[in-house]
């Protein structure tokens, strides 16, 4: 990875009361993993990007495609700032560990 890259987490709460709050909270979910999207946490999604002008349209992506009921967060990390995050408990997950490394594995 260049200085330049970023790592962006999604941070979602979706209520689902009905099938049309299930189908977009699936419609949603189903975005995120075609994005590149691997799973950190329930409702907590890392992606890697390279630039930050691809960041932005991609926020501008995901602000359109968030439910209208639901809370959605995005947050922007370098490359530094998300190996600096400390795992209180637990381990490193598998995609954790892919996107702390130096080689490349998805580029949006």
């Amino acid at each position: 990875m260049s200085t330049n890259d970023y790592i962006t987490m999604i941070m979602y709460d979706i209520p689902i009361n009905n099938n049309k709050d299930r189908k977009d909270y699936v419609n949603f979910r189903k975005t995120l993993l075609k994005k590149g999207y691997y799973q950190l946490q329930e409702s907590i999604y890392i992606c890697k990007f390279s630039y930050k002008s691809t960041i932005i349209s991609h926020q501008l992506e995901m602000k359109k495609l968030a439910p209208k009921d639901s809370n959605v967060r995005m947050l922007v990390l370098t490359k530094n700032q998300f190996n600096s995050m400390h795992i209180i408990a637990g381990e490193k997950t598998f995609f954790e560990s892919i996107l702390s490394e130096e080689r490349k594995i998805i580029e949006l």
